[in-house]
């Protein structure tokens, strides 16, 4: 190798070092997916109704306020999170244009995360205010000549959510999380560790029921289609799968990562997390 060639060599490694940490990879901004996640509730303590849930849908949001009163834009060192039960979504459902809740109850609990970016993977949101909904009893509901609605006692329910844990990094930017819940349904107060996946998918195999034959009562004023019965739930794991099988009549994958280790819940029909949080393969 002549001088020239050296020179050229140095000049060549000396260059690769002063970009290589540009092409470290970026520390991730804490956040959090937004839409359903699926969730499991494992029991710490309490006993009675409210120390039986297996989990549920919660939809969730990621909140920047802006930067300032002049800079409209997101401010990422401040993140806040919203989690509404679906349990929550679906009393409110049920009541809407019956009856209103509580004036200062709120449907989802919000809080914001301890720091900018995560410590060894998780992002923490040390405390959440507490979402309540308290609803007065409603009577059987006639919504149309062939609909009714079953009546619904009176309600009072509180999750109260801490230590939420959401895991961070640039391959799995907040799919999943664990966190700590507090659960009260009238005067029944429990506790669970809970676990999440985002999003929440279906595994329920079983087909979906067939439409009612009301021919027969064509021509008639009051008829009313014939009940249906609906099949019996089929759990099946593959359906949590990311890999589409087309042979198996699954043309698109499940939309989960295909890092994470899920199951099919056969109580909740739902792709949930196979351990906890970071449940990866």
């Amino acid at each position: 190798m002549n001088r020239r060639s050296r020179i050229s060599h140095v000049s060549l490694l000396t260059a690769l070092s002063a970009i290589a940490p540009a092409c470290d990879q970026p520390v991730p901004k804490c956040t959090i997916a937004r839409g359903d996640f699926a969730a499991t509730y494992s029991l710490v303590s309490g006993s009675g109704d409210c120390a039986e849930l297996k989990g549920e849908i919660l939809s969730i949001q990621a909140y920047n306020a802006p930067t300032s009163k002049h800079d409209q834009r997101p401010n990422y060192a401040e993140t806040s999170i919203a989690i509404q039960p679906i349990t929550i979504s679906d009393l409110l459902g049920a009541a809407a244009g019956i009856v209103e809740p509580d004036e200062g109850d709120s449907p989802y609990s919000l809080g914001r995360f301890a720091h900018s970016e995560p410590s060894d993977g998780f992002c923490v949101a040390p405390e959440l205010s507490t979402a309540r909904l308290r609803l007065p009893e409603i009577a059987e509901q006639m919504l149309d000549m062939c609909t009714t609605t079953p009546a619904q006692p009176a309600v009072d329910i509180q999750y109260t959510w801490s230590h939420v844990r959401v895991y961070t990094t640039a391959a799995n930017y907040g799919t999943q999380f664990a966190a700590d819940l507090s659960y009260t349904r009238d005067d029944c107060t429990a506790t669970y560790k809970v676990a999440a996946v985002y999003p929440a998918v279906s595994c329920n195999a079983a087909p979906a029921p067939p439409a009612p034959d009301s021919s027969d009562d064509a021509g008639t004023d009051d008829a009313c289609p014939a009940a249906t019965d609906i099949p019996a739930p089929i759990p099946d794991d593959a359906l949590c799968s990311a890999l589409a099988d087309p042979e198996q009549g699954r043309p698109v994958g499940s939309g989960l990562s295909p890092d994470l280790a899920v199951r099919c819940d056969a109580e909740l029909l739902l792709c949930v997390l196979d351990k906890e949080p970071p449940s990866l393969r």
